[in-house]
């Protein structure tokens, strides 16, 4: 089946909400059993860690999207982690192959500015 870049937003806002309910079963079923994850959540390197990352996120925090841009077969997903009195912004870009997620770069919280790199 042929997905169109509409199709992987729509997948994308379904794992995130996916990621908020708590049920790690149901992160899992959009995971390939060849996922790559990178970013700046440095104890989170495998599909293991990071649905029980996301479980234990999402039974504390609900999640509010912000916005979502696709491009042919990745998405980005900007959304926030909100808890009472606290939001911690999150950014992911999923590379999607049907309907699994094959690779993952998640950026999680404030980043401060870098210095740019003298050349």
């Amino acid at each position: 089946m042929d997905h169109t870049p509409e199709t992987y937003k729509s997948l994308s806002l379904k794992y995130v909400e996916a990621c908020s309910s708590n049920k790690s079963g149901a992160v899992e079923a959009f995971l390939s059993p060849h996922l790559r994850i990178d970013g700046n959540v440095s104890d989170v390197r495998d599909a293991g860690s990071f649905v029980e990352t996301k479980t234990r996120m999402g039974a504390a925090f609900r999640s509010r999207v912000r916005m979502v841009f696709a491009e042919g077969d990745e998405v980005c997903v900007f959304y926030d982690f909100i808890a009472t009195g606290a939001t911690l912004p999150a950014v992911e870009r999923l590379a999607w192959v049907g309907n699994q997620i094959t690779k993952i770069t998640w950026f999680l919280g404030r980043q401060g500015p870098r210095p740019v790199p003298r050349l």
